[in-house]
């Protein structure tokens, strides 16, 4: 079972301008980094949260993450599992089946390894992966890419 949700309305969240729903089940799962700074407890993260999602409704109807996970090891609810999500023209193809899952912080991005994201927070989008599986929200035999 997946870990709670923080829900949009619990962390302040705006109504979108838009949504699309999506087809289920999904067949991709995309992982990103908001490139924000992290957030160590509910009240960073909804600050952090509600600036991405003003961002990113500046050229988009609302945040782009279906689901966000900060380093207060909680589950953010962005679009939720029924909305597409808002990647780039890269991935317009794959949107009305992919989830997009967004990890709170930078993680050392700019790090000729790459990213270190903490094993809690991966372990956490695991879960939520598991828990989309076990209810249908997610194919099976998913694709996982990722966007850092």
């Amino acid at each position: 079972m997946a870990s709670p949700v923080v829900s949009r309305q619990i962390w302040g969240a705006l109504p979108p301008k838009k949504s699309f729903t999506r087809n289920i089940p999904i067949e991709y799962v995309y992982n990103g980094i908001t490139r924000s700074p992290p957030c160590s407890n509910f009240q960073q993260c909804q600050h952090i949260l509600q600036s991405i999602q003003t961002s990113h409704m500046a050229v988009a109807p609302d945040i782009r993450y279906n689901f966000l996970i900060g380093s207060d090891m909680l589950i953010y609810e962005g679009r939720g599992w029924f909305v597409q999500p808002g990647l780039s023209s890269d991935y317009w193809a794959q949107k009305k089946k992919a989830l997009y899952i967004g990890y709170i912080g930078s993680f050392g991005l700019d790090l000729p390894e790459g990213p270190k994201i903490p094993g809690g927070m991966v372990e956490l989008a695991n879960n939520l992966v598991l828990y989309g599986l076990e209810n249908g929200y997610i194919r099976q035999n998913f694709e996982r890419v990722d966007l850092f």
